[in-house]
């Protein structure tokens, strides 16, 4: 008797979480690869950008197309975060949108803080990052960007640098693309 109940429940549970995942239509993303037009060329903050956007489109909402340098300039033949390279893009990957990003500019010096009267000496590192996050639609034809900028003066450790300045503007950026991680028409 308590096998064919737990049999019973396990059917009904199926057919509901059927139903359910057959409603949801998922958005086909693009996903740029790092546009560095700041040359700093840090592998690390090309696999940060990578990450975090793989992170913020995930399945079953997004379906993600990732597209390779290679790709991006064969398609364009030119920067690939502009409107009519990423509509270009969105339309020979069928994509329903196009994401990228850019490092603007990234400067990062160590330098030593000297005595004073509140300071001890200490090594710090200067960390100047911009960051810009371009979205281009196809449903709509809207191209849209973000910027952000950060500029701090911190003690040295493993937590400071470009590479941790990014993965902070990414953060924001990401909160303010209206292309959110749960899309708002699933959330009751």
């Amino acid at each position: 008797m308590k096998v064919m109940l737990r049999l019973l429940l396990l059917i009904f549970c199926l057919f509901s979480l059927h139903g359910q995942a057959a409603a949801l239509e998922s958005v086909n993303v693009a996903l740029l690869p790092l546009e560095d037009t700041a040359a700093y060329h840090l592998p690390e903050v090309d696999a940060v950008v990578k990450s975090r956007l793989q992170d913020h489109f995930r399945f079953p909402f997004y379906e993600k197309i990732i597209v390779s340098p290679s790709e991006a300039h064969l398609v364009t033949g030119k920067k690939s975060i502009e409107a009519d390279s990423m509509a270009a893009l969105a339309k020979a990957k069928q994509a329903d949108l196009v994401i990228g990003v850019e490092l603007v500019y990234a400067r990062s010096d160590i330098k030593n803080s000297g005595f004073t009267l509140w300071n001890d000496n200490s090594t710090v590192m200067q960390t100047d990052v911009e960051v810009a996050i371009y979205a281009y639609s196809l449903s709509d034809g809207k191209y849209q960007s973000w910027r952000e900028r950060l500029s701090k003066e911190e003690d040295l450790s493993v937590n400071s640098g470009v590479k941790a300045a990014v993965e902070t503007l990414l953060e924001k950026l990401l909160f303010r693309l209206p292309y959110k991680r749960i899309p708002t028409q699933y959330i009751p």
